[in-house]
């Protein structure tokens, strides 16, 4: 009896030296370790015996479909480096230098990801403008030119607003058209009269 729970004791003992996040699972080619996924060594040692026999430029079909394959076991294995290693490609575009470009809409404006505040609620508010849009197209569908403005509000919270001002609009492409003035901080908005309505420019 004390001899099956001392060698239960070293079993575990082992376990926690080989792996802290338990006990290794061998399933379906992988090893489950409960901290990351690897590949079978017999897998790997497979595909570096094949690619061995592939040398010459008439194995090129062969060498395009073993890598291809070796790739979908890496991929779903924590083994990027693993494929990179033997293959000398990099797995995934951004690793690659490319990178998705910004969100835009069905006309080519940029859309920016952030929460939206109507301009009448940050007036008088000291914000911080990082970028905008111009000449974007709203629900309503109205001849005006309309602005969408990304900024930082009081609290530090991302947000953007859309406006119709021109005073704002020109402002602002004039900024852009100086460059590098993004981002603008202590900036304020300011509403006043403009006949029946109100209307918004920045202050002085």
């Amino acid at each position: 009896m004390e001899e099956s729970i001392k060698e239960k004791e070293k079993e575990c003992v082992h376990i926690k030296l080989v792996n802290k996040g338990g006990r290794p699972i061998d399933f379906l080619g992988y090893i489950f370790n409960g901290s990351s996924v690897k590949i079978r060594k017999t897998i790997k040692n497979n595909y570096i015996r094949k690619r061995k026999r592939y040398k010459n430029n008439k194995d090129k079909e062969k060498i395009i479909h073993l890598d291809a394959s070796f790739k979908g076991w890496c991929k779903w294995g924590n083994g990027k480096n693993l494929y990179f290693k033997y293959t000398n490609k990099k797995m995934g575009f951004i690793k690659n230098g490319i990178k998705p470009k910004d969100k835009i809409d069905a006309y080519g404006k940029r859309i920016f990801d952030a929460k939206y505040i109507s301009i009448s609620n940050i007036v008088n508010e000291n914000i911080i403008i990082l970028d905008f849009e111009n000449n974007i197209k709203t629900k309503d569908n109205n001849d005006k030119n309309k602005c969408v403005m990304l900024f930082y509000d009081s609290r530090g919270n991302l947000c953007k607003t859309i406006t119709s001002s021109s005073e704002i609009i020109s402002v602002l492409e004039q900024a852009k058209a100086k460059g590098n003035m993004f981002p603008q901080d202590d900036c304020i908005i300011e509403s006043y009269s403009c006949g029946k309505y109100n209307s918004y420019r920045f202050k002085e």
